[in-house]
């Protein structure tokens, strides 16, 4: 007799959607479930179970098994009547999927959905759930999964909007993949079938193949490569996992998450509160301007003006009411205001202690300026690059400064000797530097020509 090779026997048998439980395998019309294992004692009481667990399995009784995962996956009822519907729903419940389990356990609870539209490309999950669950023990083979992309891509009937959701399927599905063999598969499968319109899919799940096999920092080079050198879709930026960001804080990559943010902001994507939350926490931490400043201005002021509060809003208290800045007590604006002031930024500095402190002082009654605030100010301008054209005169404005709040609230020179000494090291007097340019240029204009005296020295 005729026999085909291995492999091609299993491809013939994820093309036949009819098969029956045999030996304890689970079929398409029987629940999967693990067999149970040869070790068990041969007894009375072993062979009564093994005939319960038959029975069920045939009775369809027996729900499906999966790994246990620490999140359940929820399918809501589904009012579907078209199959773009269900094809748009699965490919964005896939976007949020990180491993097999869970897409198989959604695939699972779809599959009657997926049953009332045959001609339907999603039939190549069924089909690569199906091989794998009766030959990889619920492990996925992504060579099966092109193996039959290729089958169904061939079949007849199949025309180029087909095809095309067909490549988009097999796409979103490596996003589950932990095998750093198998992006090999995937980039072969984007050099034969890839086009423009398929770009960010391809490239998103190509970024999450190298996070999930432990290549986290060439994942997140080659995205903020990606985005540097090419305009980026609101769509592709708002579908960045979560757990990019989070390695990035974790490492403290500050200059490329801030870039990260950047590209956030300028596509209008919004973060989820409970993340730019944290990370306003870690760049409070660690002092970092960049980061503080940026959800600052793009989200705790979001609604504002230029991203401060005027007097105006105070009075009217709007867009106040309706701002996340209301939930922000006075203690976490204070240690924004000195992450700001540490950095020398005298503008952002004043606003932030007008909108926050003064003018609502000024609503509620209340002291105007407190010593903290004066001392932030001070800092503020004390750590500022203040040379303009050549010329520092920071030294006089900083001591006028002093002096206006010394008599507002009581200051000594302990309050801000560390910002002051910081100053007078870093402080050059360009004044002084231009003045000594004359001299010498004066002094060179009357040295006479002497020559054959070595101890002169003569310019040339």
């Amino acid at each position: 007799m005729l026999r085909l090779p291995r492999f091609k026997q299993r491809c013939l048998v994820i093309r036949n959607l009819d098969y029956q439980v045999k030996k304890g395998y689970a079929t398409a019309t029987s629940p999967l479930i693990r067999q149970p294992p040869t070790s068990l004692p041969n007894n009375q009481y072993t062979k009564s179970l093994l005939n319960l667990y038959h029975e069920k399995l045939t009775s369809e009784e027996i729900k499906i098994f999966t790994d246990k995962h620490s999140e359940e996956l929820e399918v809501p009822k589904l009012q579907i009547d078209q199959e773009t519907q269900l094809y748009d729903y699965i490919i964005d419940s896939i976007s949020n999927i990180d491993n097999y389990s869970r897409l198989n356990e959604l695939i699972e609870q779809l599959r009657p959905y997926i049953s009332r539209f045959p001609n339907s490309g999603l039939k190549l999950l069924v089909e690569w759930k199906r091989f794998n669950d009766k030959f990889r023990r619920g492990k996925p083979d992504f060579e099966i999964l092109g193996e039959t992309f290729r089958i169904l891509s061939n079949e007849d009937g199949a025309d180029a909007k087909y095809i095309n959701k067909l490549r988009n399927i097999y796409l979103n599905a490596f996003r589950v993949n932990k095998s750093p063999l198998n992006i090999m598969l995937l980039n072969e499968f984007w050099c034969k079938h890839g086009n423009q319109s398929l770009e960010n899919t391809y490239v998103m799940s190509h970024l999450l193949n190298l996070f999930n096999t432990n290549q986290e920092m060439t994942a997140i080079n080659t995205l903020i490569d990606y985005l540097d050198n090419n305009s980026r879709s609101k769509d592709f930026l708002s579908k960045i996992p979560d757990k990019f960001i989070h390695y990035m804080l974790e490492i403290q990559d500050f200059e490329r998450l801030n870039f990260l943010l950047t590209q956030f902001v300028r596509n209008n994507v919004k973060l989820e509160d409970k993340m730019w939350v944290l990370i306003l926490k870690v760049g409070l931490d660690t002092n970092n301007y960049e980061i503080v400043k940026h959800i600052y201005k793009h989200y705790i002021m979001e609604g504002f003006t230029e991203g401060k509060i005027t007097l105006e809003n105070t009075i009217l208290s709007q867009p106040m009411s309706e701002s996340v800045y209301q939930t922000f007590t006075d203690s976490m604006i204070f240690q924004v205001l000195h992450t700001i002031s540490m950095y020398g930024d005298t503008q952002s500095t004043e606003d932030l202690i007008k909108g926050h402190f003064i003018f609502n002082g000024l609503a509620k009654e209340d002291i105007l300026l407190s010593k903290e605030l004066g001392i932030k100010i001070i800092e503020s301008h004390c750590y500022c690059n203040s040379t303009v054209d050549g010329q520092d005169n920071s030294i006089k404005d900083i001591l006028e400064l002093i002096d206006v709040l010394g008599k507002q609230v009581e200051l000594t020179s302990f309050d801000f000797y560390e910002c002051m000494n910081y100053k007078f090291k870093n402080w050059k007097s360009t004044e002084g530097d231009n003045m000594k340019k004359v001299e010498n240029s004066q002094d060179l204009e009357v040295i006479p020509e002497i020559h054959g005296n070595p101890n002169v020295w003569l310019p040339l």
